[in-house]
Parts: C-alpha cells; sequence; structure tokens
C-alpha cells in the first residue's frame, strides 16, 4: 500500500552537540550498514529508548525505520515500525514543534502500515497520523534539514499519493511531491528509485528505466548506505521490467 522506504541522513551535518551519545551515534549513522556499525547504533539506540531527551529518543526513531525499510520479514517489519513509532511519539511529547519526531513517527507508521491489510491501515488514521504530520514538516522544513533526511517528506508524500487506493489516490499530487524533490536534491537515489516505481505502475517503463539508470550508475556520496541500499533495489525492479 504504501511503499515507504525509510532511510537515511547525514548527521555529520548537524549540529554539534555535547553529548558523547549523540555524537557517536552521530558518527556511525554514515556507516550503518556495517555489521560493526550497525551493532554499536542498536546499543546506542538501546540506551536512547530508556531516555527522557529529545535527540536521544528522535535517533532511536529513525534508527528503527532504517532497520524496518531493509530486508526483513513481514512481523519484524512490523515489530521494528511499531518500536520506532512509539519512541517518536514519545519524543514529540518532549518537543511537540519538533519536525523530527513528527517526520520519524510518520515514517515508521507508514512502514507499519504496509504489514497490515489495506482497510484495517486505513482504519488507523494513515491520513491523520501519515500524510497530515509529513505535509506539515515539508512546509516548516526550511531551509532543508539533515534530520528529516532533506527531501524525506516530498519522498514519502510522492510515494503515498501514488499508492493509496481509489479514491484517495491522486496522481498528480504524486508526480508534484516527486518533482519537488528532485528538483531540491537530484543526487538522491532514492528519491529517483521511488519515483520510478510509481512510473513502472503507471505502465511508463520507459522513463522508468531511466530513472533506474541514474541510480544504478548514481554517485553513492549522498548517503552511501541509504543509496547501496536502493541500487540493489533498482537492479531488482529493472529486471522486473523484462
Amino acid at each position: 500500500m504504501l511503499a515507504l522506504i525509510a532511510a537515511a541522513w547525514l548527521p555529520m551535518t548537524l549540529c554539534a552537540t555535547a553529548d558523547p551519545q549523540v555524537a557517536a551515534f552521530d558518527e556511525g549513522w554514515p556507516r550503518r550498514d556495517q555489521p560493526e556499525t550497525s551493532a554499536t547504533l542498536q546499543a546506542l539506540t538501546d540506551a536512547f529508548a530508556a531516555s527522557s531527551t529529545y535527540e536521544k529518543l528522535w535517533r532511536a526513531s529513525s534508527f528503527y525505520a532504517w532497520l524496518g525499510a531493509g530486508e526483513v520479514g513481514n512481523e519484524e517489519k512490523k515489530r521494528l515500525a511499531k518500536t520506532g513509532w512509539e519512541l517518536g511519539e514519545r519524543a514529540g511529547k518532549l518537543d511537540s514543534k519538533g519536525i523530527e519526531a513528527r517526520y520519524w513517527t510518520a515514517i515508521n507508521v507508514g512502514l507499519y502500515a504496509t504489514t497490515i491489510p489495506v482497510f484495517e491501515a486505513l482504519t488507523l488514521g494513515i491520513e491523520r497520523r501519515f500524510r497530515d504530520p509529513l505535509i506539515a514538516v515539508a512546509k516548516a522544513n526550511a531551509p532543508r534539514s539533515a534530520s528529516v533526511e532533506y527531501i524525506g517528506p516530498e519522498m514519502a508524500l510522492g510515494s503515498y499519493f501514488y499508492k493509496m487506493p481509489w479514491p484517495k489516490q491522486d496522481k498528480g499530487k504524486s508526480r508534484e511531491w516527486f518533482e519537488r524533490a528532485l528538483k531540491a536534491r537530484p543526487d538522491n537515489l532514492r528519491a529517483h528509485y521511488l519515483h520510478a516505481e510509481t512510473l513502472g505502475l503507471d505502465g511508463n517503463k520507459a522513463d522508468a528505466r531511466k530513472e533506474l539508470a541514474l541510480v544504478i550508475d548514481g554517485s553513492e556520496a549522498y548517503d552511501p548506505p541509504d543509496a547501496r541500499r536502493f541500487k540493489r533495489q533498482a537492479q531488482l525492479l529493472l529486471a522486473s521490467f523484462k
């Protein structure tokens, strides 16, 4: 229903912090797909989950979103997303205006929604819990912040408006959100992949292939773990077109 892949931002661009645990988390994030670093981040996330600090809780939520969007089974994805959702909500209670908490909570809600039947996801209040917070973050995210993946809301909304069932589907809005995302960050391979996915579903495989070629041949510099993840996804999607 909602092909929402939560993933990456570049913590090295975030503001400096005096907290050694937060600094260690941010330093390790660009290598989070490496087993040793992932284990370190998991240990930090476990510690963050026991805290009552906004900066720690939204980071914990982001790590669960990253894990949940990976190559895991449905039940594991559901568990990870639910945990990330709960942590994000806890962060939001500490700072109701914090865009990070709203963003990562919504992303985890979206991931959770992919693990349950469509009707159940709709009764979950997906618009209130997912769509509306992301639109609010997109409006508040100026200048674009690394903590919400720069164009994270735009990417998620692009997929959302395309993949919602009728009558909530809106292909025009989907295109608009992807255009905003790609204009702001043409280097983001996930944005190209998600756009290609919707093009392929719409039967426009020629343009989808062009987008996938940009992913496969693109630089990983914007976020190496995220780029590697979507290069793999792009190869699989391209193969499905044959």
